[in-house]
């Protein structure tokens, strides 16, 4: 990820620059008959391309939990339902984590998890954007386990063996959790635009953009 993240920056740069926005244009637009943002319901499903991506889109796709393991899991390709259904029961456990420390939290979810390619995703990319008054609390001794972690260094118990690793991720490494002040308008477009981006095998960014999905309530 961190590679990518460096790949997606450069290419930000390259295309002018971080865009500034309102808060109105981070908000979901809303059904006029429901209510409800259009998302992933059978009435209104956007459909994965060639490569197995969403389209791209302006605002994320809402999708509750069910809606996803519906679409991701129970409707992916058959070979990689297998891995799907462990990172769903992991992102699953994650979210409601995250709900119980923070009500205050938008979730995007991203990756290959969020496609349907015909190869098994590696796990679950989450972005959870908080807003200035609660970051204290996300670096809190009971919140730092929700995140991936760089360089870290400790001891396996109480005088344990000594163990290093350039890179901790959540949940048995089945999430791939970043966190993003929500009050900050080039961080939440930083997220956007690194959440949309296609990126090739070989970690670099394409000109091709995609679209990605929001976690919201039942």
């Amino acid at each position: 990820m961190e590679r990518i993240i460096l790949t997606v920056i450069a290419a930000t740069l390259a295309l002018g620059g971080l865009v500034s926005a309102s808060p109105s244009a981070h908000a979901l637009p809303r059904c006029r008959r429901c209510g409800r943002p259009p998302g992933l319901r059978n009435s209104s499903r956007p459909r994965t391309d060639e490569l197995g991506l969403l389209p791209p889109s302006p605002n994320p796709y809402p999708a509750t939990l069910n809606e996803i393991h519906q679409r991701f899991v129970l409707e992916a390709p058959e070979q990689t339902r297998e891995r799907r259904s462990l990172i769903f029961e992991a992102l699953r456990l994650h979210v409601a984590m995250m709900r119980r420390l923070f009500k205050h939290c938008r979730i995007w979810l991203a990756g290959g998890f969020v496609t349907h390619k015909a190869d098994p995703p590696r796990d679950a990319d989450l972005a959870f954007l908080l807003p200035a008054r609660l970051m204290s609390h996300a670096l809190s001794q009971t919140a730092l386990p929700l995140w991936t972690l760089a360089d870290v260094t400790g001891r396996i118990g109480a005088g344990g063996p000594l163990g290093l690793t350039p890179r901790l991720q959540p949940c048995l490494g089945l999430t791939d959790s970043f966190l993003v002040n929500s009050e900050s308008l080039a961080n939440v477009e930083y997220w956007r635009r690194l959440w949309s981006s296609v990126i090739d095998r070989s970690g670099a960014a394409t000109v091709r953009t995609k679209g990605f999905v929001e976690v919201v309530d039942d």
